[in-house]
């Protein structure tokens, strides 16, 4: 039988897989054909956290390109279509 404690840490964990933040890729070849370049954007090593609490809200569509995260949310079909 598990533990108490086990039993916590497996919901906790759990939690953070549900609100953890996500980004799709998008390969270079992909992201020309539909001029990545003129969507909103920051380097990676910024943070996607903060980027969607304080500019793009928690439900952005955000996709990896390079060293640039795109937030793709004016186009969802980028997103669910053509990210990997």
């Amino acid at each position: 039988m598990k533990s108490e404690g086990f039993k916590k840490r497996e919901i906790k964990n759990n939690l953070k897989k549900i609100n953890a933040m996500r980004t799709k890729t998008l390969y270079r070849c992909d992201a020309q054909k539909i001029d990545i370049s003129r969507f909103p954007n920051f380097h990676i090593t910024g943070s996607i956290t903060g980027m969607k609490k304080l500019y793009y809200g928690k439900n952005a569509l955000l996709v990896h390109c390079g060293s640039w995260i795109y937030n793709v949310s004016s186009e969802p079909e980028v997103y669910y279509n053509i990210a990997h």
